[in-house]
């Protein structure tokens, strides 16, 4: 009998630990302020709340065509609003990171990146065809892979000196002929991949600085550019 009892309490307390895990994270859609194309209003939640505070979304493609997210999102998840309709996001001062994917091939037209974020996943906003400008935060250390390729509008990226790394096709087909694509290459820059603007260096113009690795770049490139002084 005791033998019993004892291994109905064993199994009333798994299942107890069990369903305290699959309890739903904190839910801060109702502190998002969404502008919707399609009329349905809540469809992302914030979960993970035992680690950090993270945003994923949670279905209706295309639904979003603006939002505004809460402060206490510090992490974008992978493909979050990716394929979806969003044109404007307004991301919390505390967002750190965004993830591979996030924004993939959706019409955004604006993302103002706050200063706190240090970690952009690759991808992220890949043909994001929409998009024309884009400042990126000093705690950024690299731009991943294919970072903006095809963002096929975008016209202006300001680069922060801090920046270490640009990676492979991160800016492929960007730019034109007739509106090239303007932007710094920092004097911190320590690697620039071989094909960081394939399909595209006609259509680049630099700012660079003498003696950095920027430099060397554009001009065995030969890309536009000008200099300035450190």
């Amino acid at each position: 009998m005791k033998k019993t009892t004892a291994i109905l309490l064993g199994l009333f307390c798994l299942l107890f630990a069990v369903a305290a895990l699959a309890a739903p994270a904190e839910d801060l859609t109702e502190r998002c302020s969404f502008r919707s194309g399609s009329g349905r209003d809540s469809l992302a939640q914030c979960h993970d709340r035992r680690y950090k505070t993270h945003w994923q979304s949670s279905g209706g493609k295309g639904a979003w065509l603006e939002i505004t997210l809460p402060e206490g999102v510090t992490t974008l998840g992978k493909n979050a609003f990716a394929l979806s309709g969003l044109e404007r996001i307004t991301l919390p001062a505390g967002l750190t990171a965004i993830g591979d994917g996030c924004f993939a091939y959706t019409p955004l037209e604006a993302a103002e990146l706050p200063e706190g974020l240090s970690t952009i996943g690759a991808e992220a906003f890949v043909g994001c065809d929409g998009l024309e400008q884009m400042v990126i935060p000093a705690g950024v250390t690299e731009l991943p892979g294919k970072l903006f390729a095809g963002c096929s509008r975008l016209r202006s990226v300001t680069l922060p000196e801090g920046l270490l790394r640009i990676g492979s096709s991160a800016f492929m087909l960007c730019g034109s002929d007739r509106d090239p694509l303007r932007l710094n290459l920092p004097a911190t820059l320590e690697f620039i991949a071989g094909d960081a603007f394939l399909y595209c260096e006609a259509c680049i113009h630099a700012e660079v600085i003498p003696g950095t690795v920027g430099e060397g770049f554009v001009q065995e490139k030969n890309i536009s550019h000008t200099y300035r002084e450190n």
